[in-house]
């Protein structure tokens, strides 16, 4: 293994006693508004904006360069002299990592290379990257008034980048060795996004967990693998998985690994299984759901836990297992129009949107000499808990997470064209986000079907037009939406974020939002 310089590796959002704790409760609150893709150790998909005022207006629009985006945006902590609302920071397939004003949408700055680590970077116009394909989202975790960008690269390198408001440093580049293969001839690729855990004693990073594909080639015949990389914050290997020396191989790793009870790590490879590991990479189970690849989505669907491990597979199977590994429930192929494609994108965990209690209404006091009638109790609402999904077709899913009944959705306010390659975000108030291939924007209700409501318009324009929102009409949009509260004269609301394949950031919103920027 071949490590370039100290310090490797990528993001958090939760101490490591979150991962330690029994199955079953929600994940843990991000210590930034969205860290990383799926925004959680769980990989939830879930945020704590409500879009019940977002008029899907597009706020802003920022051009980073003339390549697609399919990573997701990470939406880090305000550093001195930034944006008040925080940075937000992309990455495209032609190599550009950037950082914007969360905001406005200005770039604070561009890095295309990381090849003189502690040096800092800017990435002037017309400058060829060296990064390589930037597949993988960004991850980010602010300490000590400093933000850690972590990335990995198609080219077979994982980044880390720093960020103190006014410099920007290449800190660490990591890079499998041949060596680590036999000895073969290799070419990796980084495309799966880091998970993280934080030493809640100190603050820091406490370690990485990583997946890549490696194409090794061996007297002539090339062949494909997989690793999940489990590394110190000064890049030391504590782990890989399969370990050094063993003869089994698994398949290429180009989802995101999630981390679950008792510190346990849980991924899907393209051999078709989920494998279960202990926190020290000692191999506990693995259990086949089936194809997780497909060619119209450069990654695979990632898995998520509550306690129980969810997957999603191209066949259109969802399998619900144990800790253990033992079987939950499973959603076999959907045989009903437009779901034999099964899912491309990684899915959500929480609450419909309908989720209300009725309250119990006090027993009136009678008058002197009569008798009180007895108050009706309703029956309350169970606060069910479901696992949502978009197939690659478009049709939305709704899975009950104990019982694995499905709930789809007949007829939704709009289709979502597809292939739906965006996973799909959820909103504290239950609307799916989700980007579709013909340049459109999605919120949908969990339970009616339909989008946000339009509200007023608010003083300045533009005028909202409400969802869907066409971002760019015919741009594909594979990035995975990530959502934030931002505040608009006083009144706080979900400000959406998303790539597309145009190599544009869009910010969707309520409307113009005044707060000014600090440029540095």
């Amino acid at each position: 293994m071949k490590i370039t310089c100290g310090l490797l590796i990528m993001l958090l959002l939760v101490a490591t006693s979150a991962c330690s704790g029994g199955g079953g409760s929600a994940p843990p609150p991000p210590t930034a508004q969205w860290a990383k893709f799926r925004h959680d150790i769980n990989n939830s998909g879930a945020g704590n904006p409500s879009l019940a005022d977002n008029n899907g207006v597009i706020i802003w629009q920022t051009q980073i360069d003339m390549t697609p985006i399919s990573a997701s945006p990470a939406i880090g902590l305000p550093l001195p002299g930034g944006d008040v609302n925080g940075e937000l920071y992309i990455a495209t397939e032609g190599g550009t990592l950037a950082a914007l004003a969360a905001t406005t949408g200005e770039i604070n700055w561009t890095i295309c290379s990381c090849d003189a680590p502690g040096v800092p970077l800017i990435c002037p116009a017309g400058r060829a990257s060296t990064l390589g394909p930037l597949i993988s989202s960004p991850a980010v975790y602010t300490f000590i008034s400093t933000t850690n960008i972590f990335i990995g690269s198609a080219n077979g390198a994982v980044y880390m980048f720093q960020d103190n408001g006014t410099t920007r440093t290449c800190a660490a580049r990591f890079e499998p060795a041949a060596a680590d293969f036999g000895g073969s001839t290799i070419t990796t690729r980084f495309i799966s996004s880091p998970g993280f855990t934080i030493n809640p004693s100190t603050s820091a990073v406490s370690g990485v967990f990583i997946g890549a594909a490696v194409d090794v080639t061996q007297n002539g015949t090339t062949r494909t693998v997989g690793k999940l990389y489990a590394l110190n914050t000064n890049g030391t290997p504590i782990w890989q998985y399969p370990p050094l020396g063993a003869a089994e191989e698994i398949g290429a790793i180009t989802s995101s690994p999630v981390l679950g009870a008792a510190d346990t790590v849980f991924f899907t490879a393209e051999d078709g299984y989920v494998y279960g590991l202990t926190a020290s990479g000692t191999f506990k189970w693995r259990f086949f759901i089936g194809a997780t690849t497909d060619p119209d989505a450069p990654f695979s669907p990632s898995p998520l836990t509550t306690g129980q491990i969810f997957a999603p597979s191209t066949s259109g199977r969802i399998l619900s297992l144990n800790p253990d590994g033992s079987f939950h429930w499973s959603v076999p192929p959907l045989d009903k129009p437009g779901f034999e494609s099964g899912f491309l994108s990684s899915l959500a965990v929480g609450l419909p949107a309908t989720t209300i209690t009725p309250t119990v209404p006090p027993t009136p006091t009678p008058p002197p000499g009569a008798t009180a009638a007895p108050t009706e109790t309703p029956t309350p609402v169970r606060l069910m808990t479901a696992i949502f999904g978009v197939t690659g077709a478009g049709n939305l899913v709704q899975i009950d997470l104990i019982t694995g009944m499905i709930n789809m959705l007949q007829n939704p306010a709009e289709k979502i064209a597809g292939p739906v390659v965006s996973s799909p975000m959820l909103s504290a108030d239950g609307y799916l986000v989700v980007g579709a291939a013909d340049g459109t924007l999605h919120a949908i209700n969990t339970i009616t079907g339909l989008p946000p409501p339009l509200q007023p318009p608010p003083p300045t324009p533009p005028t909202p037009t409400g969802w869907p929102v066409t971002l760019a009409a015919g741009v594909p949009i594979r990035s995975s939406p990530s959502a934030s509260s931002v505040d608009n004269n006083g009144i706080v609301n979900g400000i959406v974020y998303v790539g597309a394949d145009n190599g544009k950031v869009y910010a969707v919103g309520p409307g113009p939002i005044p707060t000014p920027t600090v440029t540095r």
